[in-house]
């Protein structure tokens, strides 16, 4: 008699204790600063600089302009603002998810062999019709190269980048959606004081209020992706990074052209 209740008890304990782990797994998610190589156009030929933006590994685009958190089978998301998105309205910023952000696909298992011009530009017209066609219907925006949502497709393809990452709690990524759908998606850019580094500086600062700076003495004053990059260890000493081209074959020709692929690393987490 009792050996079915004891059975029946360790399965129900059994149950609890994986379902206490899965929930355990999912009590912290991940923000992240992405910091783009330099593609040497316009004043980054003079500059140097790259791009900046941010990813989350538990929030997800509702839309392009709307965020939400992730489903289980979602892996994450980036977000980005540019100089000029090139939509029919001036939206600050984009999300997209993080697979099409780096690859250019939603699966992984989709991308491409190796990248070119063409296979991108296909790429991203497969994204404007799946998610942007509600945004993006005027001349610029549908044909024009310097629509700067296009920057948002297969990145990798033409560009390195790091992920400098650094856990989240629910409540954080929750505040933030609620923060970011509240407030209006206006582009008001400024290379000087309010570029891609402010705005990545701008969602750092609400998850770690005051932990993003300026480096006003190298920059000349300037937020810039460089110095967005040392946002996560002035926040805590639990930071990972990756060199996302390592492991992504799909740069062009061109991308491994400009530079060869920088070394990643990986520091040590406190427990």
């Amino acid at each position: 008699m009792l050996k079915p209740i004891i059975a029946a008890l360790t399965k129900s304990l059994g149950l609890a204790a994986l379902l206490a782990c899965l929930v355990s797994l999912r009590a912290y998610g991940d923000v992240g600063v992405i910091l783009n190589e330099t593609l040497n156009e316009s004043v980054a030929r003079v500059t140097g600089s790259g791009h900046t933006a941010v990813y989350f590994s538990r929030i997800c685009p509702d839309s392009p302009v709307k965020l939400r958190l992730c489903r289980p089978d979602e892996n994450g998301s980036v977000m980005s603002n540019y100089i000029n998105l090139g939509e029919d309205e001036r939206f600050e910023w984009n999300i997209a998810p993080f697979n099409l952000y780096v690859y250019g696909v939603e699966d992984p298992a989709d991308r491409p062999v190796f990248g070119t011009e063409k296979i991108k530009s296909v790429l991203e017209e497969r994204y404007r019709q799946q998610s942007l066609a509600a945004y993006c219907t005027v001349k610029d925006c549908l044909q024009g190269d310097k629509a700067e949502w296009r920057e948002m497709v297969g990145a990798n393809m033409i560009r390195s980048m790091y992920i400098f990452v650094v856990e989240t709690t629910l409540q954080q990524d929750e505040d933030l959606i609620a923060k970011f759908n509240a407030l209006p998606n206006e582009n008001h850019f400024n290379g000087m004081t309010r570029n891609c580094a402010d705005f990545t500086k701008g969602v750092i600062d609400t998850y770690f209020p005051h932990s993003a700076h300026r480096d006003v003495i190298n920059d000349f004053g300037m937020t810039s992706p460089k110095a967005s990059r040392t946002t996560p260890r002035t926040i805590r000493n639990r930071i990972s990074a990756s060199c996302i081209s390592r492991s992504c074959p799909a740069r062009s020709n061109a991308a491994r052209n400009r530079a060869a692929a920088p070394s990643s690393y990986s520091a040590p987490r406190n427990s």
